[in-house]
């Protein structure tokens, strides 16, 4: 049972380690501020038809190129720590089905989403 905790919170860990590392969280901040971007042009009095069409494909390229840089970074996030695991697992050194359990059960859940939050509100506070 506790081998089973230890390595659902290694996996949790490793991938949100990961999407940091793999610049998921930073390209998805830059998809929040292209949006505004792109709400700020769409309501641009300003500007012509035509140069808000120009400006939407270049945004639209932007945030195309930020969808896969987000769908990979995600995939690999997971794939490395359960592909850790699974390894694990071949060498009956614990078992995936009963880590996977554990990272499906309530009481999981809520332990992880407390020290998230609690991580996230020191991470906050840092600057």
């Amino acid at each position: 049972m506790l081998a089973s905790w230890i390595a659902a919170l290694f996996a949790l860990s490793a991938f949100i380690y990961l999407l940091k590392r793999l610049g998921v969280i930073a390209v998805s901040r830059e998809v929040i501020s292209l949006s505004t971007a792109v709400l700020s042009t769409m309501n641009d009095g300003s500007l012509s038809d035509l140069e808000k069409e120009k400006a939407m494909q270049a945004f639209s390229l932007r945030l195309f190129k930020a969808f896969f840089l987000i769908i990979l970074g995600s995939a690999l996030a997971l794939l490395i720590p359960c592909s850790l695991l699974w390894g694990l697992d071949r060498l009956d050194w614990l078992s995936l089905d009963v880590v996977m359990t554990t990272s499906l059960s309530w009481p999981f859940l809520l332990v992880s989403l407390i020290m998230g939050c609690t991580g996230f509100y020191l991470m906050r506070d840092r600057g």
